[in-house]
């Protein structure tokens, strides 16, 4: 199919089933509304319901749906049309979407133990979809924000849109190990955050092979984010 497009922009198929298509994959309740995009119910009401959850197969929820829709459609395709991955919410997205989000951040002082081990779930969840379209899609593109052109050589894109919601301690110990272990499974990292988080600069430096980082103005400011990351990709 590339072959016969002149343009330099690859044709992908956008798996993309809104924010919540990750913490669908755990249960909980769909709430549809037109009025706004779909929100979950979360599935954690008590720091104990972190020990039960299990790492779901990757069709599940939305996810399933995501990946379905794509086939169904490259299988009636005259050529072959790599799929464009899901929104990738990072660990702390899709574990705010788990636990009531006020709980869940309270729970970082009273439970610490507990937000760990929920993360280390839906991180190991992000690793499995990461790895399905890896290994099924050859030339899948891993990264759905932004909407750009970046090879699964150069590693993955990932949402770090809670990061701005925490203290730049509370970020450094919950939500750096888990951005790191995608980082070092995967090879690299394109961070999207639309949020104001000039305050975790220190510790977004320390992510493991940072290729690009997409921002929103003018919560960020173009000019003091390339001064601040020379070398690593801009785009807002």
């Amino acid at each position: 199919v590339e072959s016969k497009i002149p343009v330099d922009i690859l044709p992908y198929f956008d798996c993309y089933m809104w924010p919540i298509a990750l913490a669908s994959a755990f249960g909980g309740k769909i709430i549809r509304s037109e009025k706004a995009s779909p929100w979950i119910e979360p599935v954690i009401t008590k720091p104990e319901d972190v020990y039960k959850l299990k790492i779901p197969p990757v069709r599940s929820g939305l996810v399933g749906q995501a990946i379905s829709n794509y086939e169904y459609a490259a299988s009636r395709l005259d050529g072959y049309v790599p799929p464009r991955i899901l929104d990738m919410q990072g660990p702390l997205m899709v574990a705010g979407m788990l636990w009531k989000q006020e709980d869940f951040l309270l729970a970082m002082y009273d439970e610490p133990k507990a937000v760990h081990h929920l993360l280390d779930v839906t991180t190991d969840y992000l690793i499995s979809v990461y790895r399905h379209f890896l290994d099924n899609y050859p030339g899948a593109m891993m990264v759905d924000w932004p909407s750009c052109y970046f090879p699964s050589s150069l590693g993955v894109g990932l949402v770090e849109d809670f990061m701005h919601l925490l203290s730049p301690d509370l970020y450094r110990e919950f939500g750096l190990p888990y951005v790191n272990r995608i980082s070092d499974k995967f090879g690299g990292l394109l961070i999207h955050c639309c949020g104001v988080f000039e305050q975790h600069w220190d510790t977004v430096k320390q992510f493991h092979n940072l290729r690009g980082l997409d921002t929103q103005y003018p919560y960020s400011h173009p000019a003091k984010v390339c001064a601040a990351f020379p070398g690593v990709v801009h785009s807002m």
